[in-house]
């Protein structure tokens, strides 16, 4: 005995909880990178750039322009 199920809607789905799950990892890498940065701005140490450690700097920009990406990923989307 063999079944065969097929569905247009599954790929619908799993394309929808992909970019779920893609928008998910982003959003920890952003929140690691600034946590991360924090931490560099806070210690002190290293080069400093207007007064504040470069990699704390590059760090939050970094971020910021990874939360800019999100932010239009997310609206693109349109389930807001």
């Amino acid at each position: 005995v063999r079944l065969s199920l097929e569905s247009n809607e599954l790929d619908s789905i799993n394309n929808i909880v992909s970019r779920i799950i893609n928008e998910i990892v982003l959003s920890i890498i952003i929140a690691a990178l600034l946590i991360g940065s924090s931490v560099m701005v806070h210690s002190g140490v290293g080069m400093k750039l207007f007064g504040y450690p470069i990699l704390g700097f590059v760090g939050f920009s970094f971020s910021g322009i990874l939360g800019i990406i999100l932010v239009i990923m997310i609206l693109r989307r349109g389930n807001y």
